[in-house]
């Protein structure tokens, strides 16, 4: 009634629609033929498999970076609060106490059966 017409988006403008597909399949732990699956359901345009496997591999670069950028400066966290509480050998190396914990999934159908990869936490004693 007011004439008002535009477009809205939880997304930024520039992002891409497969990126964050492929995103949302890969945090949640599925894969291509569930997304094909979903589409499917919903009518609408699957992802052709090339690009999902070429953008789930973008992804996952992306990913593996920022993990290992958060690893490097948590370490440099608690290398400065070890320094600061005085924990160092007499070589001047800091000592890191560290939390550790893992799991790996465990099913049973009438037999038993132990996942060939896992996850583990390494938590350091000394950060928040």
């Amino acid at each position: 009634m007011c004439g008002v017409t535009g477009t809205f988006s939880t997304e930024k403008a520039d992002n891409n629609i497969n990126e964050a597909a492929v995103c949302g399949t890969v945090a949640i732990g599925a894969g291509y033929s569930q997304i094909t699956e979903f589409c499917a359901a919903l009518n609408i345009p699957q992802l052709n498999k090339k690009t999902y496997i070429k953008t789930e591999g973008k992804i996952l670069h992306i990913a593996e970076n920022v993990a290992l950028d958060e690893m490097l400066a948590a370490g440099q966290k608690e290398r400065a609060l070890a320094i600061e509480a005085g924990e160092i050998d007499k070589d001047g190396v800091p000592y890191i106490t560290v939390v550790v914990d893992g799991a790996w999934s465990k099913r049973s159908y009438k037999s038993n059966y132990n996942a060939s990869s896992g996850v583990a936490t390494i938590v350091g004693l000394l950060s928040d």
